[in-house]
């Protein structure tokens, strides 16, 4: 009887120890542009940026960024402070500018605060 238990119990273990071994990939979905954007062409679509700009419309105007960058403004510390403008992130397109977003701490939308050129931020 002894043996009969120990060997089920062996058995469940072996099958939740190799059952969580397997591979997943993970679930991340990026849409990927059909063609890619030049550089001259992302620097021309720059001027067509205005503010309170959707994230979608930047990506389908500049393309997808070649780095993001998340932090939080001083006016996050301030208690009782509930207005907009706690969080920014900056999509990096590098060798050509920056766009900078502001986070709304409700809905979690993005819409642009500011842009720069690498010639004007170079000033």
């Amino acid at each position: 009887m002894k043996i009969r238990n120990s060997g089920f119990i062996l058995f469940f273990i072996l099958f939740f120890i190799l059952g969580g071994c397997r591979e997943s990939k993970p679930n991340i979905y990026i849409k990927k542009q059909a063609t890619p954007i030049l550089k001259e062409e992302i620097i021309k679509n720059f001027s067509h940026l205005q503010e309170r700009m959707t994230e979608i419309k930047v990506r389908e105007l500049l393309g997808n960024p070649d780095g993001t960058k998340e932090y939080r403004t001083g006016k996050q510390w301030i208690p009782f402070y509930y207005g907009p403008d706690t969080q920014r992130v900056e999509y990096l397109y590098f060798g050509i500018g920056t766009v900078i977003f502001t986070r709304n701490r409700y809905s979690g939308r993005l819409s642009v605060v500011k842009w720069l050129l690498e010639s004007e931020s170079a000033k």
